[in-house]
């Protein structure tokens, strides 16, 4: 009865004014992450007259503390039972409730804590792409529809700004048109707006490449190759075409079209990588299971074949276990894996997951760090305590030379100096980047500092 009557729905606002807004993307502002919510809103005004059955916003903002610290992530669950008492009733359980919550391993919240908009700038230009370790999500586009259908709380734009390079995107032919769809439910959204915004970003960020399956959803005629091509040709010139394995100086700054449907070759395959999509998980109770697979799959890409993409879903849905509720706990779980491993410059591919958390994010990115390139950097502090002692130590072997008073008065001057500056060094600190991709990560900065030492 609920199938039927979204699947009218979203049927009913394609005939009525989706499909007017279709063809042609409207020119937008891509500084504003936030605006893609506001656009999809002012495509199908319809959506604020169905609340049941639209988005469903949030009443209340749940900060969890402790989602920066290193203890544990497996204590995550416990935290939020905690915070949120309605959790014991089932509708939470199974994924329905109003709270939005933003941990370091999951987020539901409209905006990431942090961005990394040009984290791929510190990969050497040799490496292969399928050497990469990089986040991506389940569902692209699925942001409204509620719980049942909701898999992503931020928008494709913070997406990413947030990190992300791999995109799941489904449309669904109508007409010649590609209105993107999750299942049954219309995502207010088309392919045509969705080539827009990548392509925005990377004009304004070259160094990076983004990955985007692109798969027929609920229409299922198999022949969706032509109406992809009108869409397309548009950016012809940021796509990659070919099935070969490039490396990331060959693909910076273009999509690469992952190909599931039928057709002459746009660009790589989708069948051509290892892929693990053990997606139906009937019930929580069924969540161990889930996280197996993934596990198993993560194991073999960091020993599997170099030359071939390894793709990880750990995104899940079941009857009594709805994607945002999945997510809570297996997001943990992968944060909790990942954390283990870092050091160990392992390879893991791409890991795709439901309601991400930019520290989540930042965790998989740090795994690309290995064979980066030296950087030539002396700390300016050094310099100045090198040259204040050797003109200390010049001073010392030249008191025959001067008179022996204004000779110590210069020591003593040069030693207070070598002292007070790095007293305040300490004090005010200096900006260190932190772990990440071969320091190209604008945004991470952490201060090294008197307090932190």
């Amino acid at each position: 009865m609920l199938s039927s009557a979204i699947k009218q729905f979203g049927v009913s606002a394609l005939m009525t004014g989706g499909v007017g807004h279709v063809r042609t993307a409207e020119p937008h502002s891509s500084g504003n992450a936030s605006s893609g919510e506001d656009r999809h809103q002012s495509i199908v005004p319809t959506m604020q007259s169905l609340p049941s059955l639209g988005h469903f916003r949030t009443a209340e903002m749940i900060i969890d503390e402790n989602h920066y610290s290193s203890e544990d992530a497996s204590s995550g669950e416990d935290r939020h039972q905690s915070i949120v008492p309605t959790m014991q009733s089932l509708p939470s359980v199974i994924g329905f409730t109003y709270s939005a919550l933003q941990r370091r391993d999951f987020d539901d919240t409209s905006s990431p804590a942090f961005f990394n908009r040009s984290w791929m700038a510190g990969i050497p230009d040799s490496w292969l792409l399928s050497k990469v370790t990089m986040p991506g999500t389940h569902n692209t586009m699925a942001l409204y529809f509620g719980p049942f259908a909701k898999c992503q709380s931020w928008n494709l734009t913070s997406q990413l700004h947030a990190g992300v390079r791999f995109l799941d995107i489904r449309v669904c032919y109508f007409w010649g048109n590609l209105p993107i769809f999750h299942g049954v439910t219309y995502q207010f959204t088309h392919f045509g707006r969705v080539l827009e915004d990548v392509a925005d970003f990377l004009r304004h960020y070259p160094s990076e490449t983004v990955l985007m399956r692109l798969k027929e959803e609920r229409s299922n005629t198999k022949d969706i190759h032509g109406a992809v091509m009108e869409y397309i040709h548009h950016h012809a010139h940021l796509l990659w075409h070919s099935r070969r394995m490039p490396t990331i100086g060959e693909v910076r700054g273009k999509i690469i079209v992952l190909q599931d449907f039928p057709g002459p070759d746009l660009g790589m395959r989708y069948a051509s990588l290892n892929i693990a999509d053990e997606w139906m998980v009937p019930t929580l109770l069924h969540v161990e299971e889930k996280w197996q697979s993934v596990h198993e799959h993560l194991e073999a890409a960091q020993v599997g074949n170099r030359t071939q993409i390894f793709l990880t879903y750990t995104s899940g849905f079941g009857l009594l276990a709805f994607p945002n509720a999945i997510a809570r706990r297996i997001n943990a779980s992968l944060y909790t894996y990942l954390s283990a491993k870092v050091g160990q410059n392992q390879r893991f591919g791409i890991i795709t997951m439901d309601f991400p958390a930019a520290p989540l994010v930042q965790l998989i990115i740090d795994f690309n760090s290995e064979g980066c390139p030296a950087q030539p950097y002396i700390p300016i502090y050094l310099i100045v305590l090198g040259v204040s002692s050797l003109f200390g130590l010049f001073l010392t072997y030249t008191q025959d030379s001067g008179e022996e008073g204004s000779v110590h008065v210069l020591i003593s001057a040069s030693i207070s100096v070598v002292q007070v500056f790095t007293l305040c060094w300490f004090i005010s600190g200096g900006d260190q980047p932190a772990q990440g991709v071969c320091l190209a990560n604008e945004a991470h900065l952490t201060p090294l500092t008197l307090w932190s030492i």
